[in-house]
């Protein structure tokens, strides 16, 4: 489909690029048909199925932590009252998994088994995640581990964090180096797409 779609736009080099969960998505895309082209996934987690008890642990911390920071602001209070806030989301977040309840599939979940087929795909890749994201260290480690399996073996596949910077990688100087990487990859890949 991917495919399909450049030659009609007349489109030379492919990269699929994604954050957060937009980086799972293109994971996901770029194992259907024939795609040879790059990706780029920035701050991307393991696919839910992967997601361990560890990492479970660190998003309920992470997510404690940011909601902390909010019970400070009186903007938060302000539409606490006018029921503006989702109590029951924020319980969720903080008490529950991530994983399907009993008996249910979950919705985040794919038919597929991305992973498994990751592992056939070879073409090149860059991930990036801050330091400043308390998901960053095991995410990076899930997709290091999927490369020494397989994925993106015959091609360039680069790990990289930046220091100090969060999820979105908000702050002008993490913007700035996030977007040197992606163009030096971007010209490094050039060459071999």
């Amino acid at each position: 489909m991917i495919e399909s779609i450049a030659a009609q736009n007349g489109a030379g080099q492919r990269v699929l690029l994604g954050l957060c969960s937009g980086g799972n998505v293109s994971l996901g895309a770029a194992t259907l048909g024939t795609f040879s082209g790059g990706l780029i996934a920035l701050s991307t987690l393991p696919f839910q199925p992967s997601r361990g008890k560890e990492f479970e642990q660190k998003r309920a911390m992470k997510n404690l932590k940011n909601y902390a920071k909010k019970a400070l602001s009186p903007s938060t209070w302000m539409r606490l009252f006018k029921g503006e806030i989702n109590t029951d989301r924020i319980k969720k977040n903080l008490t529950a998994s991530e994983g399907k309840a009993p008996g249910e599939r979950n919705l985040k979940d794919s038919k597929r088994d991305i992973e498994k087929e990751l592992l056939q795909w070879k073409g090149p890749a860059l991930f990036i995640w801050g330091d400043g994201d308390e998901e960053a260290a095991l995410a990076r480690q899930h997709f290091e581990k999927l490369h020494q399996a397989g994925m993106g073996a015959r091609a360039e596949t680069r790990f990289h964090t930046i220091a100090g910077a969060n999820h979105n990688f908000y702050g002008r100087g993490w913007r700035e180096e996030l977007s040197w990487m992606i163009v030096e990859f971007l010209n490094r890949s050039n060459a071999n797409l």
